[in-house]
């Protein structure tokens, strides 16, 4: 008897302890953390470059369209290329090939068409990025089982009209940092080494310089029309941010710009104008560079989010600062934010009178704007952080 009544002391006392525990759950109204479903790649890959993969639940590519805005692909895409291509002796029309991120097949749209078509003779699972250079040729990076990052030049190869074959060549694994011009170069830091190795390729698939550089795990490289590059080093404990000038062909760093704390880099075709941005405990502030010195712009941008124009305008999404605290730029890479705004055109001339053109931050087109590109025929394209849709604006 003794037994059985200790026995039910000990279960009354265990459900009570159970509702309590319920009860306290509800009152405190604590949200209980829900594990990230963020994808994490291994340790000391370039983590910055890459987004979340979406999931995708069709394969059928739909456009929208409203007012001045259309959308290109209504699926996640890993990167995008326009360009202008003759289609008779006396006109010209905008072309748009991009790379769709769950299969890796390559898609083209044409000027006044509606509907995405397929060229590519392939499937590539699981691409990261996409970088193109020039309009037949495309870097690939895809996640292999290991979590390796596998890196590859796909080249098209035209066999007639719409139709096309590809030629692959593999690039190292250890590739920490990459940059491509569309008139076909690419740029690469390897960093398995114990001092850091910087390659360049040429059009033409073969390396043109290999070097070493400066023993520094941040650094970020930008590849330029004219086969030179800029590799900025960033700002830390006891290491000032510099960037440095590498011309084709050349293996000696010159300096670029000095005691420039931010590690992305955006300059024009010749390199005449540069844009980077710093981030300290008053927010976020964006400068441009020229060889007379740096001046602050009046807005707040990455040059993740601007290119520049032959005519050497620089157009530019600006960010709205958040209302909470937050560590700029590394949550918005992280995607632990997002930061919308407005797009704008600036005179590098006049730097503080921009020229308002829409709004990204508008409820019914929520905008993070990166990668954009400007048309030949007056139309900016941009990739949708949020959704990594690929998106045109008529100017």
């Amino acid at each position: 008897m003794t037994n059985r009544k200790s026995l039910l002391l000990i279960t009354i006392l265990v459900l009570l302890g159970a509702v309590g525990f319920i009860v306290y759950i509800f009152l405190s109204g604590k949200e209980v953390e829900q594990p990230s479903t963020q994808f994490e790649l291994p340790e000391g890959q370039d983590m910055d470059r890459f987004f979340d993969e979406a999931e995708i639940s069709s394969d059928k590519q739909t456009l929208f369209t409203s007012d001045r805005f259309r959308r290109i692909s209504e699926r996640p895409v890993a990167g995008y290329i326009t360009f202008a291509s003759s289609t008779s002796p006396t006109s010209t029309k905008s072309f748009v090939r991009f790379v769709d991120r769950q299969s890796g097949n390559i898609y083209e749209l044409r000027e006044n068409e509606n509907v995405p078509i397929k060229i590519s003779p392939f499937t590539l699972a699981h691409v990261q990025e996409a970088l193109w250079v020039g309009k037949n040729s495309v870097v690939l990076r895809t996640l292999n089982e290991d979590s390796i990052i596998k890196t590859q030049i796909i080249s098209l190869l035209p066999n007639g009209e719409g139709s096309y074959s590809t030629d692959r060549t593999s690039l190292e694994d250890d590739i920490r940092s990459i940059s491509t011009s569309h008139s076909g170069y690419i740029g690469y830091i390897r960093s398995s080494r114990e001092i850091p190795e910087y390659v360049l390729w040429d059009n033409t698939n073969k390396k043109i310089i290999s070097t070493t550089i400066l023993p520094i795990f941040d650094m970020n490289v930008q590849v330029l029309e004219s086969g030179d590059s800029i590799i900025s080093t960033k700002a830390g404990k006891g290491v000032i941010g510099n960037s440095y000038k590498i011309s084709k062909g050349a293996t000696t760093l010159l300096p670029f710009i000095r005691k420039q704390p931010a590690l992305e880099i955006l300059s024009n075709k010749d390199h005449s104008l540069s844009l980077y941005s710093t981030s300290d405990k008053s927010g976020q502030s964006s400068f441009i560079s020229t060889s007379a010195g740096s001046a602050r712009m009046s807005l707040e941008t990455l040059p993740e989010k601007c290119t520049w124009s032959s005519l050497k305008e620089l157009y530019c999404s600006s960010i709205d600062q958040p209302n909470k605290k937050v560590s700029l730029p590394d949550d918005w890479y992280k995607g632990k934010i997002g930061l919308s705004g407005s797009m704008y055109k600036i005179i590098p001339d006049n730097i503080d009178a921009p020229e308002y053109l829409f709004s990204s931050s508008d409820p019914s087109n929520p905008f993070d704007i990166i990668h954009p590109q400007l048309s030949s025929h007056s139309r900016l394209y941009f990739i949708d952080k949020n959704t990594l849709s690929l998106w045109e604006y008529s100017l």
